[in-house]
């Protein structure tokens, strides 16, 4: 009965983790940009290794300056741009899971949520919302949250969950 249930949680996982993992390709840094769906402002690349295999993503982002105390966007967009297998783990993939931010505000007048995560057949874009309660100068780290799967002959293995510290100061007012 043991044996039975446990092949049962595994095969549900899996149904669920090919349901919602989207396994990127990998394209150049030049065909990232080419087909960036929005105008970006700054770069990031995320290496990692697990297990003999190693990728690297290319995040473009742009956080875009508060012109209202509500509805201020930020947009996150992952490539990968390298990747190489090894005889234990086939690829490496990361799914945005949620953030962490943190500001320098004291208070309570910086709200920051995750808004929308698309999948798309080369990129997966996140968008996050933030407000502001008050007008003010306001240091922002979105520390966007991401979890790491490795798929094996198994299937999608969760590994890791790291966080991408993403900083800027923003001034909301006059």
């Amino acid at each position: 009965m043991l044996v039975l249930s446990t092949v049962a949680a595994v095969t549900l996982i899996e149904v669920y983790l090919h349901a919602y993992m989207r396994s990127l390709p990998v394209i150049s840094v030049a065909e990232a940009y080419q087909s960036a769906p929005l105008r970006f402002e700054a770069t990031h690349v995320l290496s990692y290794n697990a297990y003999g295999c190693s990728a690297n993503w290319l995040m473009l982002y742009r956080i875009e300056k508060p012109t209202s105390p509500h509805m201020n966007y930020a947009f996150f967009c992952f490539f990968k741009t390298a990747q190489n297998s090894s005889l234990l783990t086939q690829t490496l993939d990361i799914l945005p899971v949620g953030i962490k931010p943190t500001s320098n505000d004291t208070g309570s007048h910086v709200y920051i949520s995750l808004d929308e995560i698309l999948f798309d057949a080369n990129y997966t874009i996140v968008r996050v919302r933030y407000d502001f309660g008050e007008i003010g100068t306001y240091d922002v780290d979105f520390g966007l949250m991401l979890k790491i799967y490795s798929k094996t002959v198994l299937g999608h293995l969760p590994i890791d969950e790291i966080r991408i510290s993403v900083g800027e100061i923003l001034h909301y007012g006059p």
